[in-house]
């Protein structure tokens, strides 16, 4: 899942008062307007949906790459 900003993997989600998702460290520049769509942003919250997605995705590349490393050590 990449931040619509700096095209990089998500660090920190959030997600702005104006629904929109990006990584924190973007809110620095942002002068208190969505980098997106220009609205003032109210508040900002963690965005745990995208970390959850995250984590299941890191999850699944350390299962795979261990049924890997099984399967050539076995062979």
């Amino acid at each position: 899942i990449t931040c619509p900003i700096s095209l990089n993997i998500m660090i920190k989600p959030i997600i702005t008062s104006c629904n929109h998702s990006l990584c924190e460290n973007q809110l620095i520049t942002c002068d208190g307007k969505c980098p997106l769509c220009r609205e003032d942003i109210l508040y900002y919250l963690p965005n745990d949906s995208i970390l959850d997605i995250l984590k299941n995705k890191i999850n699944t590349c350390y299962i795979l790459f261990f049924i890997y490393e099984y399967v050539q050590s076995n062979l």
